[in-house]
Parts: C-alpha cells; structure tokens; sequence
C-alpha cells in the first residue's frame, strides 16, 4: 500500500494539473491571438483587406495601442506564470515516483524540473526526463523507463522546432537592425514561416495538456504505477 505522503503528492500533482491546464488554454489563447495576427498580416500583404488606421483619430488610436500593450503583457505574464508552475508540476510528479517507492530512477525531481533554465541542456534532458516519467507512472519496469512515447516526442518536436524558427527570426530582426551585414528574405516567406512557428507551439501546448492530464491520472489510480508497488 502507498504512504499517506504519497496519496497527498497524487492528490497534490492532480490539483496542480487542474490549475496548469487553465494556464496551457490561456497560452493557447495568446498564440490563436498571434496566429490571428499573422493571418491580417498575409492579407494586408495580399491585398486581401486594407486598414486605414490614420482615419480612426488620434484618441483611437491611442486607446487602441494601449488595450493592445495591455493586453500583451498580461498575456505575456500569463504564459510565464504557466511555464514556472510547469516546473513545479514535473517537480511534483517525479517526486510522487520516489515517494511510491520506485527504483532505478535516472532524474532527481530537482533535476528533471531545473534543466529547462540550463542553456543546451534544456534541448536534451527534457524529453528524456519526460519519457521516464510517463512510462514509470505507467507501470513500466526500468529497463523500459526511457522506452520511446510517441506524446512526448510530439510534444517536443513540436516545442523544439517552434521556438527555434522564432529565434532564428529574432536574430535576423536584431542582426538587420546592428549590422551593416543585412540577412534578407521575402516578406512573404518570412511571414508564412512566423505562422508555422506559432502553429507548432499550439500543437506543442495540446500535447502538454494531454501529457499532464494522463500522467496526474496514472499516479492516483490503480491501473498506473500503483499495480506495480501494491
């Protein structure tokens, strides 16, 4: 049977996994919102639609530019807010591992949620971490903790990919704007590749939610890790 620390960790990663999923549908909203923008952008660039926001005032304008900053920044803050408790999450959850009992684990919670900030490291132990995870949650045996799980290479391909093509466009942005080396690229193929981005990140959202729900829902029944420990 489980110790009463480790029903309180299930139920605790189960609360935690309710909150995190309204901070994953409010990063789904703030990027249907940039997914939103690229779409009027590649009509404008179309000819598609035409704003003419000069005929609007100047106090439109302006209560325009600030609901929008607004908005931004709280969906900005909305999305950090989301990643920190994300780490709290795996924290958590790999921590009910070894309150079960388990052995043979290859990530301390500790290490599992913290190697998200280390640069480089962030691009390799995070699946890996994730993979044992799920399958130790499973009631896979060791030998099988790192064993492929095709949600969590999506989940990550889809991340990986996203944030990489909208840091190559940063830099290209910052690099025009500092050197007197300029790296071009139509303005259409720029745009359509900013959509593909944002396209990957939601996809990489909808795999998390999934991810978080089985994973909190394998560790408080019977059918998860609790077959192999009871």
């Amino acid at each position: 049977m489980f110790s009463s620390q480790y029903l309180d960790g299930a139920n605790s990663l189960r609360r935690m996994t309710t909150i995190l999923r309204v901070g994953i549908a409010a990063s789904l909203l703030y990027v249907a919102l940039r997914l939103c923008a690229m779409i009027a952008l590649f009509a404008m660039a179309r000819g598609l639609i035409v704003v003419d926001a000069w005929h609007l005032g100047d106090d439109t304008r302006a209560k325009l530019l600030i609901a929008a900053s607004i908005g931004m920044v709280l969906m900005f803050l909305a999305v950090a807010g989301t990643f920190l408790l994300f780490l709290v999450w795996v924290w958590r959850a790999h921590a009910n591992l070894r309150l079960s009992g388990i052995a043979g684990l290859r990530y301390s919670p500790a290490w599992a949620a913290l190697n998200y900030l280390v640069p480089v490291v962030n691009l390799i132990v995070p699946p890996r971490a994730m993979r044992e995870l799920w399958n130790r949650s499973h009631g896979e045996n060791e030998w099988l903790g790192d064993s492929d799980v095709p949600e969590v290479g999506a989940w990550w391909t889809c991340q990986v990919v996203g944030l990489l093509i909208d840091s190559f466009i940063v830099l290209v942005v910052v690099n025009n704007a500092l050197s007197p080396i300029k790296m071009t690229a139509p303005p259409m193929a720029t745009l359509l590749l900013m959509g593909f981005a944002v396209v990957l990140q939601a996809m990489a959202l909808i795999y998390q939610w999934k991810l978080v729900g089985a994973i909190a829902t394998a560790q408080e029944t019977t059918t998860g890790i609790s077959e192999t420990f009871t």
